[in-house]
This record gives structure tokens, sequence and C-alpha cells, in this order.
């Protein structure tokens, strides 16, 4: 071992070096494992197969190529996986690394601008269900903000299922008849407005399949909903075109 070892930590540093961090292997590794192939070399070799340097070379690349992982049919992350430390520009010193890119899984900026939302959206649905009668607004906060079930609310209000469905489903009419025709509606609607990213992204190839932009992917989906809530929205004819006759245009 003594006579080869600069020969293994030469194959190893030379490795370690190409493969950049790449795979989690480090030099250490590497000589580790040079070390077994060595031991193996020595069960194999024989002076007239030539220099035992070129003959435990072979084995070498073997045991670092199982080491690395490139030659098992495992499929391990830490195989496929980049430093973390890697420079994006190698040519720049103070280049910043790809773990600077590396965006947080917890936006803790969306987490909190989604929380300050939904509180405004909370309660200007809150202010819009008060102006059902006492007894629909109670029904309906009852359902969305405490969850409560047909069955409970039957038990509560000592009326049949049936009967709490056919409440809920008149109540829910009044409400969408109130998101137009009441202050607490048209407050709701602004609120709904001036928070809808119209700049959510559209992919190319999502685009090239429906020929819709992330504008017009919105409105379809307002208007959508907009028939579902009143029933009146008046239909603008719309024309789709292919991406020749786009092009065209």
């Amino acid at each position: 071992w003594e006579q080869v070892r600069n020969f293994v930590a030469q194959k190893a540093n030379r490795l370690a070096f190409n493969m950049n961090g790449r795979r989690g292997i480090t030099v250490d590794d590497l000589i580790n494992t040079g070390f077994i192939a060595m031991h193996k070399a020595c069960t194999t070799y024989s002076p007239g197969k030539g220099t035992f340097l070129h003959w435990l070379e072979y084995y070498l690349k073997t045991s670092f190529a199982y080491c690395c992982g490139y030659r098992t049919s495992r499929r391990d992350a830490l195989d496929l996986s980049e430093s973390l430390d890697c420079p994006l520009d190698t040519s720049n010193f103070d280049s910043n690394t790809l773990g600077d890119m590396v965006p947080d899984p917890k936006d803790q900026y969306s987490i909190v601008e989604d929380k300050v939302y939904n509180t405004g959206l909370h309660m200007r649905l809150d202010a819009l269900i008060g102006t059902l009668p006492p007894a629909g607004a109670q029904m309906i906060r009852a359902i969305y903000w405490s969850g409560e079930t047909t069955a409970e609310l039957s038990k509560h209000m000592g009326i049949s299922e049936d009967a709490v469905r056919t409440k809920k489903g008149d109540y829910m009419q009044k409400l969408r008849r109130s998101v137009g025709n009441t202050g607490a509606g048209r407050r709701l609607r602004a609120y709904i407005e001036e928070n809808t990213q119209y700049y959510t992204s559209v992919g190319v190839s999502q685009f090239r399949t429906t020929h819709i932009s992330a504008v017009e992917k919105i409105v379809f989906m307002r208007e959508k909903l907009e028939r579902e809530i009143t029933g009146n929205v008046k239909k603008k004819p719309y024309i789709c075109y292919t991406g020749r006759e786009r092009d065209r245009r």
C-alpha cells in the first residue's frame, strides 16, 4: 500500500476534481475505495501480466465507478445532485452560487401575503353573509365557517336534513343575488378584482395547445363564475385562431 498509495491518491484527486462535488463523493472516499481495490488486484496479479500499477488501474476504475454510483442501477438522489456551492459563473470569483438561487420552500413573504389576502376576503364575505336574515346568516356561517354538517344542523334546528338543504339552497341563492345588489357584494367584487393576478404565467407549451394567454385564462374563469353566480353575463363572441391564422393576423 505504501508503494502504490501516491498513485491511488493521484487518480482519486483527478476524479474528485472532475466530479466537482457531485454524487457526494470526496477524495478520502475514493482513496479508501482504492485501498480495497489494491487488495483485489493483489489476488489476481502475476508478473507475467505487466506492471502492477497497470493492473491496479483497471481495478481502480471499476471500484471508483461503483463508489460514484454510475455503474449501478440505483437512482439515489445524491448521485444526481449538484453542490449548492457551485458558482453560477466560474469566471467570476464573486459570482452567486447555486445555493443563492434556490428558492426557499417556505416563502415567508408569500405566506404572509396569502394570510393578509384571506383575512380581507373572509371579512368581506362575512359582511355579505350579514345581509341575510339572522337565521340564514347563522346557518351559512355554521356550515362554512364552523364546518357543521347537515346532520348536526338538523339536530340543532329540530328540522329534517332535507329541510336544511332546502334552506341552505335558498340562502345561497339570496347571497348570489346580493353580490351585485348590495354594498357588501360590490365591495367583495372590488376586492377580488384588485387582487386578481392577471400576470400569472402560462407556459409556452400550454399556450401552443390552448392559444389562450394568462389574462384570457383568468377572464374566462371569472366569466364562468359570474354566470354561476348571477346567470346574466352577456356572452360575447370570441374567435380562437389557430397558430397560423394568429401569425397572419
